[in-house]
């Protein structure tokens, strides 16, 4: 597979941003989640997810994700009517039933030890009853998929333990600006979050980071539940202590790493598989 230097990386290096740097890899980023003979499940990290009644598929694929990457507690607020289907094919999961949102907006207000929550991916509810808690939080969030909502990241511009993962519909709708670049940077001049624009050349970005870009992925990643993945991936190095800037990029290197590996053929199930191997890889060669 060629590495391809997609159009926003040219965009940058060219004429746009002199500040801006390409993704490399940091072996210190895989250092970090090695696990020591002292850890335990809590030491490498819980993080949580939500899952919806009528699209569970994309949280499981988050939910993998960051449980393949290290996170050493997985659990999942599950719609009541899904739960015992889930209790039997994802064992090693720890699940909380709720029977409505309001039921659980307050199941999580009584959640204790999870450093990280992955919010949004397949969610279809409405995300704004969820303002205050993430709010008020001390806890890092992704917002993924539906929780992608302009008011509610308008609402929640001044904090800056979230890390949003927009592809560019979703960004087009937070932002607007000529390209993919302009409204990356747009949205992180307006809100404290890191913020993950996913394309062929992923940029991460915040306030106290320069424009970072990934130039070394592979195109087989267009494809519907890689989204899910990479947000799973990013909650499970957050849940691991990483920064939301660290989180982002190792998170999107490795994402883009695991679909070279695949290229034909790849889908999120596999990428999921192949977390490992390409984490024992970088590992041999770091």
């Amino acid at each position: 597979v060629h590495v391809i230097e997609g159009p926003f990386l040219k965009e940058s290096f060219s004429k746009r941003d002199a500040h801006a740097k390409r993704l490399n890899f940091q072996p210190e980023w895989l250092k970090r989640i090695i696990p020591q003979k002292s850890d335990h499940k809590y030491s490498r990290g819980k993080v949580s997810f939500i899952m919806s009644e009528s699209m569970p598929g994309a949280c499981l694929l988050a939910a993998e994700a960051a449980q393949e990457v290290g996170a050493g507690y997985v659990q999942i607020f599950v719609p009541q009517t899904l739960v015992q289907t889930q209790q039997l094919s994802h064992l090693s999961f720890v699940y909380k039933a709720y029977t409505s949102e309001k039921q659980l907006l307050e199941l999580l207000k009584l959640e204790e030890k999870t450093r990280a929550y992955c919010l949004g991916p397949g969610w279809t509810g409405d995300p704004m009853i969820f303002k205050d808690f993430i709010q008020e939080s001390s806890s890092f969030f992704i917002l993924d998929g539906g929780f992608l909502k302009k008011e509610l990241i308008e609402g929640l511009s001044s904090l800056k333990n979230l890390v949003l993962t927009p592809h560019d519909g979703e960004l087009s709708r937070l932002i607007e600006g000529a390209t993919h670049i302009d409204k990356a940077q747009g949205l992180s001049r307006k809100v404290q979050a890191t913020v993950v624009a996913k394309a062929f050349d992923t940029i991460v970005i915040n306030q106290e980071n320069p424009l970072t870009i990934n130039g070394d992925t592979s195109s087989f990643l267009a494809k519907a539940g890689t989204g899910d993945v990479l947000a799973g991936l990013v909650g499970g190095l957050l849940a691991q202590s990483l920064s939301p800037y660290e989180a982002s990029c190792f998170a999107v290197y490795l994402h883009s790493q695991i679909g070279k590996e695949i290229s034909w053929g790849l889908t999120p199930e596999k990428m999921i598989e192949a977390i490992s191997p390409v984490l024992k890889k970088l590992n041999a060669t770091k």
